[in-house]
């Protein structure tokens, strides 16, 4: 009888001490499952600041490359219609009518 309540207590004890051990291993568990979600939440944060900065530089970038697009093209305008003028002078009759 002794030696079966012994058993029993035995068995008790070694139940108890793994239930403690599991729910240590469940609270550890949860620990790291929360560290995980907050280092997710700090790469998420970086990969968006770093996207929104480079969106922000391709749009400054397209700007500058469309004001200078714009340049050239006015340049181009210009320079090209002085040339064309010269040559329409030098060609036909138009330059006698531009003098007069």
């Amino acid at each position: 009888m002794q030696r079966t309540n012994r058993l029993l207590l035995d068995e008790l004890e070694h139940s108890r001490r793994m239930t403690k051990s599991q729910g240590e291993s469940v609270l550890n568990l949860h620990e790291q499952v929360e560290a995980a979600r907050q280092q997710k939440r700090k790469l998420e944060e970086e990969y968006v600041a770093k996207l929104r900065r480079f969106n922000e530089e391709s749009q400054q970038q397209m700007e500058l490359d469309q004001r200078a697009i714009r340049l050239r093209t006015v340049g181009w305008w210009r320079t090209g219609r002085v040339t064309r003028l010269a040559w329409l002078s030098k060609t036909t009759d138009f330059g006698k009518r531009l003098q007069v």
